[in-house]
């Protein structure tokens, strides 16, 4: 009976023996058929080489630190603000240096007003997650800009760079440009800012839901009388 009923199994819905792989029908012409293109062509690729392995293993510290930059700087904002002094020449200065200290990577906020008193700036630096406020005097000496720069600490609201120079307002953009990151650039990238409010992903919490009291339990066999 197990005899028959294996030899039976062992035949198609036709009666015929199963197929073996050497028997079966090659795909390859269909596939071309239905996707105008040779499928092993497209699709089958020679093994990677040792030296492409290699190349591509050289380049992954300098791809991995490029896609960490963005969120490094993520966060580092610095905020320009209103500079005193005449309102055309104080706007003119304002303006080169945002753009000086947005061209190093910083994100730049121009929209926070002039504070009354210095106390200010770390409950502004907490509100906004800045880590530095640049702000200037400018002062109009004969045909020349007298420029008083000073760099403020989100933290704690400390003077931590000071810069003044002098110069003639049409070498005002080359004076800036070539100075004063020289001058002030280290003291804004230094600046710290104060702890987030942004609290992280809490930890995955785990409970421990057995007892002392728990005992193996072994299934007991029985059956309705």
């Amino acid at each position: 009976g197990n005899q028959q009923y294996e030899g039976d199994a062992a035949k198609s819905f036709h009666g015929e023996p199963p197929m073996g792989l050497e028997d079966q029908p090659n795909p390859e012409p269909f596939l071309e058929h239905v996707l105008g293109q040779s499928y092993l062509r497209r699709n089958c690729f020679p093994p990677p080489t040792w030296a492409t392995i290699a190349a591509m293993l050289r380049l992954l510290p300098a791809a991995l630190l490029l896609l960490a930059a963005p969120l490094a700087w993520a966060g580092q904002r610095v905020a320009v603000q209103p500079f005193s002094g005449p309102d055309e020449d104080s706007r003119l200065v304002r303006n080169h240096v945002a753009r000086i200290v947005a061209n190093h990577g910083f994100a730049v906020l121009t929209s926070i007003p002039a504070v009354s008193g210095t106390g200010q700036y770390p409950q502004l630096a907490r509100d906004r997650e800045l880590k530095a406020f640049v702000v200037a005097d400018i002062e109009q000496k004969g045909k020349r800009l007298a420029m008083t720069f000073l760099v403020w600490q989100g933290l704690d609201g400390s003077v931590v760079g000071r810069w003044e120079i002098a110069a003639y307002k049409e070498k005002l953009a080359r004076v800036l440009k070539k100075d004063f990151w020289k001058r002030l650039g280290p003291a804004i990238a230094k600046a710290l800012a104060p702890p987030s409010n942004h609290l992280g992903p809490a930890p995955p919490m785990r409970i421990d839901a057995s007892s002392p009291y728990d005992s193996d339990t072994r299934g007991v066999a029985w059956r309705r009388r």
